[in-house]
């Protein structure tokens, strides 16, 4: 069976990023200036004898939330 109903969307950065400050903004009620440091870690696996190769993956955002 063949599933024909598949979208998909690729989302950038400023994306998540928006989609985020919509979310904190509306059910968190904050306000000020956002800063964004995704992170990126390294969980190497081994593909080789002797190698290892690298494989990035998305490990969290933190978000710090700048006040006047």
């Amino acid at each position: 069976m063949e599933i024909q109903n598949k979208k998909e969307i690729t989302l950038s950065v400023k994306d998540v990023q928006d989609i985020i400050f919509d979310h904190l903004t509306r059910q968190y009620r904050l306000d000020g200036d956002f800063n964004f440091d995704f992170v990126v870690i390294n969980k190497p696996y081994p593909c080789g004898t002797h190698d290892v190769c690298d494989r990035h993956e998305f490990d969290g955002v933190k978000i710090v939330v700048t006040h006047d």
